[in-house]
């Protein structure tokens, strides 16, 4: 069984796919970029809390200044390898420190930790040299763990955001999409429309063909259609008269014989004893019959050739028929 498809909806889905696939790659590369500009917004933001101790020099007042952002957690300053100060909130866990590295003065890393609690974050490794007044200036290395589970969630809004916003633009496009196939298929709905209330009988009085209504626009496709139809109808009308026609005349043709044979027998029952009559009448019905029957040879005969028939033309050379 063949498999009926429609244009219009492979029109509408060729569409969506191709629109679809450009819209997923802007939307993937804005999640990224978003995602990312998040990400440093919030590394930025450590960078410069932590930036802003390197000009304390008490520890206590180090401490408090880290205190009092509640973003961080856990904290812990090392002087050279000797741990000199630790949060309270690592007071639950006597046995944990956190993550230390000798790395160069002045620079800093942010890694991927997971924090005492188990919570997911970063922790941030900065080393600088403390120069206290009228002290020796001594390298302090200082590790803030910070927890991400509020970026994680601004990061899944935003995710959310934009997946909400692809599904919505997705189905703008399909609508547009729809609206703009079927305006551009409302000609051919228009010919459709119109060859299914064609009457031939009302056509014949009036046009024949297929016409543009007033003030339509003319487009190149549907013209090629509509004068093809214009040309099997008149090409069809043609046939149809040259069938009358025929028909016609081998009405005329067999009608002369049977009126004969008609005319022939009726004589032949009013006077059954003349002789005249009877002498004649079996030639006159053969006779009559012989022609019906060459008749109906020339029909099938004219039936066989009409399928076959065809013309071959030759080119001829005018000047031959000059001389």
């Amino acid at each position: 069984m063949t498999q009926v498809r429609s244009i219009k909806k492979n029109l509408i889905n060729a569409i969506s796919a191709v629109f679809g696939f450009f819209i997923i790659i802007v939307f993937t590369f804005v999640d990224v970029s978003v995602d990312n500009w998040v990400q440093e917004q919030f590394e930025l933001e450590i960078q410069e809390q932590a930036g802003q101790f390197k000009t304390i020099t008490n520890i206590q007042a180090f401490a408090d200044a880290i205190s009092s952002d509640k973003d961080y957690a856990y904290y812990q300053i090392w002087k050279n390898d000797d741990v000199i100060y630790r949060s309270a909130s690592l007071g639950d866990y006597p046995n944990i420190n956190l993550l230390h590295k000798n790395f160069p003065l002045n620079s800093y890393q942010i890694v991927d930790i997971t924090l005492p609690n188990r919570e997911v974050g970063k922790a941030f490794l900065y080393s600088y040299l403390a120069k206290p007044k009228d002290q020796k200036p001594t390298p302090i290395y200082l590790t803030i763990y910070a927890s991400t589970p509020g970026l994680d969630k601004v990061t899944g809004i935003l995710d959310i955001l934009l997946i909400g916003s692809f599904l919505l633009s997705m189905i703008i496009m399909r609508v547009v999409a729809k609206a703009i196939v079927n305006k551009g298929l409302n000609p051919l709905v228009n010919l459709n429309d119109q060859i299914k209330l064609f009457n031939y009988q009302k056509q014949q009085r009036q046009n024949h063909s297929f016409t543009f209504e007033e003030n339509t626009l003319s487009y190149i496709e549907v013209d090629l259609i509509r004068n093809e139809l214009n040309n099997f109808l008149e090409t069809n009308r043609k046939m149809v008269d040259n069938e009358k026609r025929i028909t016609s005349d081998i009405v005329h043709e067999i009608k002369t014989p049977i009126a004969e044979i008609i005319t022939t027998t009726e004589v032949h029952q009013r006077f059954p004893d003349d002789e005249r009559i009877a002498k004649t009448f079996t030639s006159d019905i053969l006779q009559i019959s012989n022609r019906m029957k060459v008749i109906v040879e020339n029909l099938l005969l004219l039936q066989r050739t009409s399928h076959s028939f065809s013309i071959y033309k030759e080119p001829i050379e005018n000047h031959n028929l000059i001389k």
